[in-house]
């Protein structure tokens, strides 16, 4: 699953500022973390300032969820499994990928 979170900087992050009506920079920093904050309280969502499949829903960020369980309740299915993260016969759960857009900030 994706989260977005402080410190971390990408595409993903320029989503969720534009979503939030926020500065879109990339970066997310106090003011984003801010923002968000105060759109999850106003939402009645958990207000930690972190943006996790709740939000994302919320907000109608659907490409930004990667968990197979989250992408079955999308209506949009844009976040489609890759053959490498099917399970196979061999194994009960396949690995996780992580989301490529996203990256750690560097200083």
């Amino acid at each position: 699953m994706a989260i977005l979170k402080r410190g971390l900087a990408g595409e993903p992050v320029r989503r969720l500022q534009a979503k939030l009506g926020v500065p879109v920079d990339g970066e997310f920093g106090p003011n984003t973390e801010a923002a968000l904050k105060k759109w999850q309280t106003d939402k009645g969502l958990s207000a930690d300032g972190i943006a996790g499949p709740d939000t994302f829903m919320s907000m109608g960020l659907y490409e930004l969820i990667c968990s197979s369980r989250a992408r079955a309740a999308i209506p949009s299915r844009r976040c489609k499994p890759s053959s490498a993260s099917a399970p196979t016969a061999s194994s009960a759960r396949a690995p996780r990928r992580p989301c490529a857009s996203i990256k750690k900030r560097t200083a």
